[in-house]
C-alpha cells in the first residue's frame, strides 16, 4: 500500500489525496511539545494549526513570520509547502522559521533533521508535498513583535504603471505589502487596483495602557466563531450570491470597492496586525459557500525576470478573453528561497486566479487552462503546487526544470516510493 499524510486539508489540490492507498489523518497529532519564551522557541506536533501557536506566543509578544492568509493551515502543511505571506519580500518563506524537524521515514524510523543533522533531507522536506516522509514535529523559532499594531497605508493604482511603481518604491521599513486587482478593468485602466503596505508601530502609549484589551481583541479575531450570528448570516448570503449571480456579482463589487477607496483618497490607519495579515478571513467570501454547487479552480502563477507586471497583464488579458472574472486577485512580492527545487517563488511577483469552470463551460475552461499553461511557460514562470489542481505533467516539468533533483532525493530517502499522492502521480510519473 502507498501512503500519504493529511491534516486539515487546506491545500486546494490533490497533494493529500490518494486512491487505492492509505491516507493517514494526522489532524489529532496536534499537541504543543515544549514552549520556551526566553529562547523564543516552540516545538509542536505537525497537525497543530498556526492559529493555535499565535494564541500562545502573542501573549509573550512573540510572532511567526511568513504567515499566509489562511488561519487553519497546519505546521506540517506549512513545511511541506514552504508557505509564504505578505511579508515574503522581506522575511522569505516558512523555512526560515524552522530549527529542526522529526520525520517518520519509509522504514518506520523517526529521525531528526536540521541545518546540522541530516541536512540534505532537512532542506529537501520544504516544498516536498509530504512525499519524503511523515512529518511528526517541528521546532520553530519565534520573533519578537515591535507592537500589536500596524500602520497601514492604502493607495489607489489607476493602471499597471502606478501599480508597479508602488511595489518597486515601497518604504524600506515596510513589513508587509499586498495589492488587489480589479480584473474587469480594461485598456488604459488595466491592472488598476488597491495597494496596501504596512509596518509595525512601536512605543504606542495606548498599547502600554491596554495590553489585556489588545490581547482579547486579537484572540477574538484569531478564534473562528462558527456559531456567531454574523458568520451564519454570511454563509447564507454567499450561498445565495453564488447560486443566483456567481462570479458576475464581483464585477459590480470590484467597481464599487475601487471607486470607494479612490473617492476617500489616500488613507493611513492603525489596526491590530492579524486584521491585515489575515484580511482574507475578514473580508472575503468562503469559496466553499460561494461555489458550493460545483466547486472552483485556483491557479497561482509566479513571474520573475524582466517586466514581471507585463507578464501578469498578459494573464489578466487571457482571463478577459475567456470572460473569466477572478474573485480575489491579489499580487504579492517575493524574494529568492533557500531551497529552489520545488519551492514556489523567487525574485518576482505572483497573482491568484480563482474561478468556477462551470460558469464558462468545462470545454472552454479546459482551453483556458491550456492557454494559461503555455503563457506561463513562455514567460518562464511557474505555478504554486499547493494550489495546483489541474496542470499537466509536461507543463509542470517545464515550469520546474529542477524536478529531477527532487526525484533523485526521493529515490534516496524513499526508495520503495511508499509516499505517493494523486498530485505526484499526475505531475511526476
Amino acid at each position: 500500500k502507498k501512503i500519504i499524510a493529511r491534516a486539515h486539508g487546506w491545500s486546494n489540490g490533490d497533494q493529500s489525496i490518494l486512491e487505492n492507498g492509505v491516507v493517514i489523518d494526522i489532524s489529532n497529532i496536534n499537541k504543543i511539545i515544549s514552549y520556551d519564551k526566553v529562547k523564543r522557541t516552540i516545538e509542536v506536533e505537525a497537525g497543530i494549526k498556526l492559529t493555535e501557536i499565535l494564541l500562545i506566543s502573542l501573549k509573550d509578544n512573540l510572532f511567526l513570520p511568513s504567515m499566509p492568509g489562511g488561519l487553519d493551515i497546519t505546521v506540517g502543511g506549512a513545511v511541506s509547502n514552504n508557505i509564504h505571506g505578505k511579508d515574503c519580500f522581506k522575511n522569505g518563506y516558512f523555512e526560515n522559521n524552522v530549527k529542526k524537524i522529526k520525520i517518520l521515514t519509509y522504514e518506520g524510523k523517526m529521525i531528526e533533521v536540521s541545518k546540522t543533522q541530516n541536512k540534505e533531507l532537512y532542506e529537501g522536506v520544504f516544498s516536498s508535498q509530504g512525499l519524503l516522509g511523515i512529518i511528526y514535529s517541528i521546532e520553530i523559532i519565534l520573533e519578537p513583535t515591535k507592537s500589536s499594531y500596524l500602520e497601514v497605508k492604502t493607495k489607489v493604482a489607476n493602471n499597471i504603471l502606478e501599480m508597479e511603481s508602488y511595489f518597486e518604491n515601497m518604504s524600506n521599513d515596510s513589513d508587509y505589502a499586498v495589492a488587489w486587482l480589479d480584473c474587469a478593468a480594461k485598456e488604459e485602466s488595466i491592472m488598476r487596483g488597491i495597494f496596501s503596505e504596512a509596518k509595525f508601530i512601536t512605543n504606542l502609549e495606548t498599547e502600554k495602557n491596554s495590553n489585556n484589551l489588545i490581547q482579547k481583541k486579537i484572540n477574538k479575531f484569531l478564534i473562528k466563531r462558527e456559531k456567531n450570528i454574523k458568520k451564519i448570516f454570511f454563509k447564507f448570503f454567499w450561498r445565495i450570491i453564488g447560486k443566483v449571480f456567481g462570479s458576475s456579482f464581483f464585477k459590480l463589487f470590484n467597481f464599487l470597492a475601487f471607486n470607494f477607496v479612490k473617492i476617500i483618497g489616500l488613507s493611513k490607519k492603525k489596526i491590530i496586525f492579524p486584521e491585515f495579515l489575515f484580511m482574507e478571513e475578514k473580508y472575503l467570501p468562503e469559496y466553499k459557500y460561494l461555489f458550493k454547487e460545483k466547486g472552483f479552480l485556483c491557479i497561482q502563477p509566479f513571474f520573475s525576470g524582466e517586466k514581471p507586471f507585463e507578464k501578469i497583464k498578459d494573464v489578466i488579458l487571457l482571463c478577459q478573453k475567456y470572460k473569466i472574472l477572478p474573485i480575489w486577485c491579489p499580487i504579492k512580492k517575493y524574494k529568492k528561497p533557500i531551497n529552489e527545487t520545488l519551492t514556489f517563488g523567487g525574485d518576482g511577483y505572483s497573482i491568484v486566479i480563482e474561478f468556477s469552470p462551470h460558469e464558462i463551460g468545462l470545454e472552454k475552461a479546459s482551453n483556458f487552462v491550456s492557454d494559461l499553461e503555455n503563457l506561463i511557460i513562455a514567460q518562464k514562470g511557474k505555478v504554486y503546487l499547493a494550489k495546483d489542481q489541474i496542470i499537466s505533467n509536461n507543463s509542470f516539468k517545464q515550469m520546474y526544470p529542477n524536478y529531477k533533483k527532487f526525484i533523485d532525493l526521493k529515490k534516496k530517502y524513499d526508495p520503495d516510493s511508499v509516499f505517493v499522492s494523486e498530485q505526484f502521480k499526475r505531475l511526476f510519473t
